[in-house]
Order: structure tokens, then C-alpha cells, then sequence
């Protein structure tokens, strides 16, 4: 695709071209694990990359239980790309001990979610002495 601007003098400037890439692929997550972090009570949620994303991730939201509210109606949460892994951390201070499923969905940076993926965890409230409590378990 080639463009050029007109300025109100009526001067063309120089053409710019650039390939269009349209993404109507949404990407799939295969599977997610969590882990509670002890001292704080917020949850990491952990999936491998999706191999059919290569443009990068925009925005992740999650949601608990079993009923989907619907792409870009999740809560929003922070997450980064770690070691081929996407992780999302949610934060639950506050919350008293329940066995929950999280769900996660990504948004890709063409704003196509991806599949939603779930795991299912017992959180406990946050630490608040220096020595360890067991890690809760987590399962698929």
C-alpha cells in the first residue's frame, strides 16, 4: 500500500509504502496454570505463548467461575512475556480463602481475542507473617 499527503498549498509530498498485513486469525491459548504469590494474595496465571501470534499481545482481562462475560468484559490486568510465557498477575488481596477457576483471554495487538483458558485453585488469604504457608494447589 503506498500513500502521500496534500498540504493546503496544494503540494503532494513524497509517496510511503508499506505492507498491510490483516490479522483475522485469533490466536489460541492451550493452557494456563496459577500460582499465589504468599505474601501478597495476588494470583499468577502462566500460558505458553500461542505460535500463531507473532504480532504481540495488547491487553489481557480475567474473569472467575464459570460463566464467560464476554470478550473485552473481563477485568483488566496487568501482564508481561516471560520466557515464552504470557503472565498475567491478578490481584485478590482482601478475598477470603475459596476454592475458584480463573479464566484468562488475551487481545492481540489487531484487537482479536483469543480462545479463553482456565484453571481451577484454592487461594488463601495473604501472608502476613515472614514464614512460608504451603502453596496452595492448582490444577487444570
Amino acid at each position: 500500500m503506498s500513500v502521500r499527503g496534500l498540504d493546503a498549498a496544494g503540494n503532494w509530498g513524497p509517496a510511503y509504502t508499506m505492507n498491510l498485513v490483516v490479522d483475522k486469525v485469533a490466536p489460541v491459548l492451550v493452557s494456563l496454570t496459577g500460582a499465589q504469590l504468599p505474601t501478597t494474595g495476588a494470583v499468577t496465571l502462566t500460558a505458553p505463548l500461542p505460535v500463531n501470534e507473532p504480532g504481540g499481545f495488547a491487553a489481557a482481562q480475567f474473569w472467575l467461575g464459570t460463566t464467560d462475560p464476554g470478550a473485552g468484559k473481563g477485568t483488566s490486568v496487568p501482564f508481561d512475556v516471560v520466557l515464552g510465557n504470557i503472565v498475567a498477575t491478578v490481584p485478590l488481596a482482601g478475598h477470603p480463602s475459596w476454592t475458584q477457576r480463573f479464566n484468562l483471554r488475551m487481545q492481540d495487538a489487531a484487537a482479536t481475542g483469543t480462545t479463553r483458558a482456565h484453571t481451577t485453585g484454592t487461594v488463601a488469604p495473604a501472608s502476613r507473617s515472614r514464614h512460608r504457608s504451603p502453596a496452595p494447589r492448582w490444577r487444570r
